[in-house]
């Protein structure tokens, strides 16, 4: 009874440590070959937040990446049309030079101008340009609309029409993409900015001594919300535009006491009232609120865009006039250049900081990557180890049990 026993409690004691390697084997095994060291994370809640943590932020990393890819394109895609402006008007600068020094013949201006009005044409599809996804480049945030419109005339100097005015009819606000949480870049740079040669003046020819607000409201000055109380005069609405950090500077006119707006940077002043408002129409600035080409008939404004200074050019060259084509143009394709320049600089700018942007990302997805992988991933070069300690320790352990139990039917009889 004894003998018989003993003999089945060493057979059960040697057949459950035989299963338990056999399962660190299988477990073992099954870990290097998925390279997970859970099979259940279910069963590992700690871990399980961690990865679940982990995986979270990696897919919000690649979300961003992506998207600082798609700001990087709009860049280049932009920056290449901004060089094709740069050369265009580069070469209307050699033309006005060349027809303000008073050498050249009637008809060799009128050579050089038939070679402004291509240049012209050019310009007009540049600043028309879209995207891969049909989107004006230079439309604001219109953009499925085209960006410019051109109107075509008959042309003295050609004998046939060509475009006499250029419009823009997109709106003044950049497209801004998140690269980080909360953190935007303008992608885009609106044609009411690139394509304006000169700073724009508004002087309103209405006296504003007497103006006061009847109602509180407000206005938006590009973009810039100005908000106007019962009782604000024109001195005060002229602090509260000069506070904003709007690019436009007020004042009020000493000689006929009207208000007069003037960018601080070359491009078209917007203004539109909100809520009902009429304040800007009282004070003589607007005469309807549908911007950019709302301004008031009786106000004097001067800079335009780069499609009138060429506009202008190619005339002057056409009919002869040299006197104009350097003392007026000349200067204005100079300020187109400068202002074309300096949106570069500052696309150029912007551009840099997405790409460090989008080296901070990888850097992140890299790091998030690691820590999930210490997490969850195996060590490949120890789990061999274990594993080929643990098949030599069960080989053993059954050469051991061969010896150990080799019983017959003897041994039960005695």
């Amino acid at each position: 009874m004894d003998i018989r026993t003993g003999t089945y409690q060493s057979s059960d004691d040697i057949r459950h440590y035989a299963r338990e390697k056999d399962a660190k084997i299988n477990n073992l095994t099954n870990q290097i070959g998925s390279n997970q060291k859970y099979d259940n994370l279910g069963e590992k809640t700690i871990t399980a937040a961690r990865a679940s943590r982990y995986l979270s932020q990696l897919s919000r990393l690649e979300k961003y990446s992506d998207q600082v890819i798609h700001v990087n394109e709009r860049f280049q895609m932009a920056e290449s049309q901004m060089n094709r402006v740069m050369s265009n008007l580069q070469e209307l600068r050699t033309m006005a030079v060349q027809g303000a020094n008073g050498t050249y013949a009637n008809d060799d201006l009128k050579q050089i101008g038939l070679v402004a009005n291509e240049l012209l044409r050019d310009l007009v599809s540049v600043a028309n340009a879209r995207d891969e996804y049909g989107t004006a480049m230079f439309g604001g945030t219109e953009a499925m609309a085209t960006a410019f419109v051109s109107e075509e005339g008959f042309v003295p100097g050609l004998g046939e029409n060509a475009v006499i005015q250029v419009r823009y009819v997109g709106n003044n606000q950049a497209r801004s993409l998140e690269v980080v949480d909360g953190k935007y870049i303008e992608a885009t740079v609106p044609g009411s900015k690139l394509f304006w040669a000169q700073e724009h003046r508004i002087a309103g020819d209405v006296n504003s001594d007497s103006f006061v607000v009847q109602q509180a409201g407000s206005f938006m000055i590009d973009g810039v919300r100005i908000p106007l109380e019962i009782g604000d005069n024109a001195q005060t609405i002229v602090a509260k535009i000069n506070d904003s950090g709007a690019a436009v500077r007020a004042e009020i006119s000493p000689l006929n006491r009207g208000v007069v707006l003037q960018s601080t940077e070359p491009h078209q002043i917007w203004l539109q009232e909100e809520n009902g408002s009429t304040n800007l129409q009282v004070l003589g600035l607007t005469r309807h609120n549908r911007p950019p080409y709302n301004i008031d008939t009786q106000a004097q404004q001067s800079g335009t865009s780069l499609f009138d200074v060429v506009v202008g050019l190619r005339d002057a060259l056409l009919n002869g006039d040299s006197e104009a084509v350097g003392s007026r143009y000349l200067a204005a394709i100079d300020a187109g250049i400068a202002n074309v320049s300096s949106v570069r600089t500052a696309f150029g700018a912007r551009r840099e900081r997405a790409e460090n942007i989008g080296n901070w990302l990888q850097e992140e997805q890299l790091n998030y990557t690691t820590m999930d992988a210490e997490e969850r991933s195996v060590d490949i070069s120890q789990a061999i180890l274990e594993l080929k300690e643990l098949q030599n320790s069960q080989t053993a352990a059954y050469m051991v049990a061969a010896r150990t139990m080799n019983t017959s039917l003897m041994d039960f009889l005695r």
